[in-house]
């Protein structure tokens, strides 16, 4: 099964983008928009992801629920 997703952010010289899966992207924005720390604490990682920078300490502690993994 092919899915599309939505690109919300690219990196300045193109070569990287988060992006969120259509099928997931309106609960995904609301979740992200609905709380000021999470946004900003999104804003910074994905900067730094699109900035080639590797802060695994910062994400790599979160709690991501296991069926959410790939």
């Amino acid at each position: 099964m092919k899915r599309t997703a939505t690109i919300i952010t690219k990196s300045l010289d193109g070569k990287r983008c988060v992006a969120v899966d259509d099928a997931l992207a309106e609960e995904i924005l609301e979740f992200i928009e609905a709380d000021p720390k999470v946004k900003k604490k999104f804003r910074y990682i994905t900067d730094l992801i699109l900035q080639g920078h590797r802060a695994s300490e910062l994400y790599d502690k979160e709690d991501i629920e296991k069926g959410c993994e790939v």
